[in-house]
């Protein structure tokens, strides 16, 4: 998901059911990318908790509400980690 925020580069498909999060080659992620993948998806958890009240108007609203949260936790992960800020 990093490269696809950060690229804004929509995927052509969808992820379902435990997503994996591995470094280059499979090898360990660092610290900082972990926080940032768990920021992730504590975002993404809350919006889908969000659904249960107010389900979402179409796909295109989901794709958008997931990608907006994603970003948002990156960048909340950037500045507490005291990270530069990443370019598309």
């Amino acid at each position: 998901m990093r490269a696809t925020v950060r690229r804004g580069i929509e995927l052509p498909y969808g992820l379902h059911g435990t997503v994996m999060v591995t470094g280059p080659q499979f090898q360990e992620l660092d610290t900082d990318l972990v926080a940032e993948v768990q920021g992730v998806c504590v975002e993404v958890a809350e919006v889908r908790a969000e659904w249960q009240d107010r389900p979402p108007a179409s796909e295109g609203a989901v794709r958008a509400e997931l990608l907006a949260a994603a970003g948002y936790a990156r960048k909340c992960t950037a500045r507490s980690a005291g990270l530069p800020r990443l370019s598309k």
